[in-house]
């Protein structure tokens, strides 16, 4: 459900699934997840990290 957004985006990019794992991250945003808070020093996250994206995201959560 909506209530693990973030975990999942954790998953996603661990296995390699980078497009899957930023979609499941912009949905977390929309739905306010409060897992985002980490996802600057995520380790888990380091898959996706380098991408346009993600660097977006981290802009709009006052990280960038």
């Amino acid at each position: 459900g909506d209530n693990s957004l973030y975990q999942q985006a954790q998953v996603l990019a661990q296995w390699g699934r980078t497009e899957e794992a930023l979609a499941m991250l912009e949905r977390a945003y929309a739905a306010g997840d409060a897992g985002l808070v980490l996802s600057r020093s995520d380790q888990n996250l380091d898959p996706v990290r380098q991408t346009a994206e993600f660097e977006s995201l981290m802009q709009r959560l006052g990280f960038g």
